[in-house]
């Protein structure tokens, strides 16, 4: 009996609180790590990593509005995706190891493009309906135009700059 109430006491332990708006046996119980996320309508699309023997593992998930699992598949041609922007037609997933932005067909979920990032390290990306606002490791923030898919302009290289600026 003991040893019975240790280990329900160890799995009360592991429990998210309830407040968590992802049940526990759709999440939790993964070994996923959580990267990048975005909403899409009633729609959640999460970028997971996982690491084990066969080593790091990515995987994009799609959630409905009540967290019950839509869809996963494993991301095997972007390396180290990390971060996911929405801009009304496609998704696009960041690599911070390859420097490329991918574009992704939202109903296969397949790979149909990309650039190259402006950022050395990307660690961010925004959509706000007409640019990307694309964040890297070195505290650089960059615009870039979707159209023609260029480097629009620099807006702030290092952001410690408008930091200082701001205390003053």
């Amino acid at each position: 009996f003991d040893i019975l109430c240790v280990c329900f006491f160890c799995l009360m332990l592991r429990r998210p609180p309830r407040s968590t708006l992802f049940p526990y046996t759709t999440l939790f119980r993964s070994p996923a790590r959580p990267a990048g996320l975005i909403s899409v309508g009633d729609s959640l699309y999460v970028i997971t990593w996982t690491r084990g023997a066969g080593g790091t593992r990515y995987h994009l998930v799609q959630f409905d509005a009540g967290g019950d699992l839509i869809r996963r598949i494993k991301i095997k041609r972007i390396q180290e995706p990390s971060q996911i922007a929405w801009d009304g037609k496609h998704l696009w997933i960041t690599s911070w190891f390859s420097r490329l932005v991918y574009k992704v067909d939202i109903g296969t979920l397949s790979v149909i493009g990309s650039f190259k990032s402006p950022a050395p390290k990307t660690t961010g990306i925004a959509w706000d309906g007409k640019y990307f606002w694309i964040t890297g490791t070195y505290a650089d923030l960059y615009q870039v135009e979707v159209d023609s898919i260029k480097l629009y302009r620099i807006i702030f290289h290092d952001i410690s700059i408008y930091r200082k600026d701001r205390q003053n």
